[in-house]
């Protein structure tokens, strides 16, 4: 059974077992059919919002950067893209965040052997968007994101919804800072995959008021791969967070490692979930996960 395969099977492995679950409070008093059931029609962006977000486009586009909507995407990266993201089930029940229906779905390809700065989505907190970024073999990225969300302009839902993943060919190096600070509701879905000798530092930093749901997930599909995961989680006021991470290991010499501190203050709600899935012919893995909380109230 080749490493695709054995892939495809953890995927349905892990689909049946986060379909079964038995949440444990306080998440099951969430209201959650309330939270998800607040829709609004789409209004969809285009390649020039995506763009705006960007403080140097020419320079991109000059080093061999290319930006499509999935429309205008060629259909190798159109059919790559769509199977990746319909493929993986490690988050539960997708379609509640407009993952099925996002009009908003764009394709940012970096070359061979090509360096780059990106910041991404940074006034993008209040749509759905779904964004594919694709590494080619050498390539190397440094990308910065900040999600604000204190307004109510809400364009599909009652909350912000972004749906990131990140595809890292042979040698492919990512520098990932990620920073959500949110007074209203949103979701967040981050999702990197490893190719041979491909390397992630993915550092998170997440500020809750309201309501956040929230993955982090590195899978290691090829051989010799590394990702480290460090990240800070604080909740203030009534806030209700739920963040899952996940470090998945298919290739054979893989490194993984997720370090999590939390501040739980005032009367806060969060839950934090970890899982490392080693697959059992992936040879000569070492992998870590740390969570630890304070919680600075009784409430909390």
């Amino acid at each position: 059974m080749d490493n695709m395969q054995k892939l495809k099977l953890s995927q349905e492995v892990c689909a049946q077992k986060y379909a079964t679950m038995k949440w444990e409070k306080p998440v099951s008093l969430w209201h959650w059919e309330d939270i998800f059931s607040e829709k609004k029609p789409i209004t969809p962006l285009d390649l020039d919002d995506l763009k705006d977000t960007l403080s140097d486009v020419a320079g991109l586009e000059k080093k061999g950067v290319k930006f499509y909507t999935l429309k205008n995407a060629p259909k190798h990266l159109k059919d790559f893209a769509l199977e990746r993201f319909s493929s993986h089930k490690f988050f539960h029940r997708l379609d509640y965040f407009g993952f099925s229906k996002s009009k908003s779905f764009f394709i940012v390809t970096v070359p061979k052997n090509v360096s780059v700065d990106l910041s991404l989505l940074n006034s993008m907190g209040e749509q759905c968007v779904q964004l594919f970024v694709f590494l080619d073999e050498g390539a190397v990225a440094r990308v910065s994101e900040t999600l604000h969300n204190n307004v109510l302009s809400h364009e599909i839902m009652s909350f912000g919804s972004t749906f990131l993943y990140f595809t890292l060919s042979k040698n492919a190096r990512l520098d990932y800072f990620f920073a959500s600070i949110n007074q209203r509701k949103h979701h967040a879905y981050r999702h990197v995959y490893l190719l041979d000798d491909a390397q992630v530092n993915f550092y998170p930093f997440l500020k809750a008021k309201n309501y956040e749901h929230i993955a982090c997930i590195v899978e290691h599909a090829g051989m010799r791969t590394k990702a480290r995961m460090i990240g800070l989680l604080d909740s203030w006021e009534s806030a209700r967070v739920y963040l899952r991470l996940i470090n998945h290991h298919v290739g054979d010499n893989t490194f993984g490692e997720i370090i999590f501190h939390a501040l739980a203050r005032d009367v806060s709600l969060m839950h934090i979930d970890g899982l490392i899935h080693i697959e059992k012919g992936a040879k000569k893995t070492e992998s870590h996960l740390q969570e630890r909380a304070l919680i600075t109230t009784e409430e909390a």
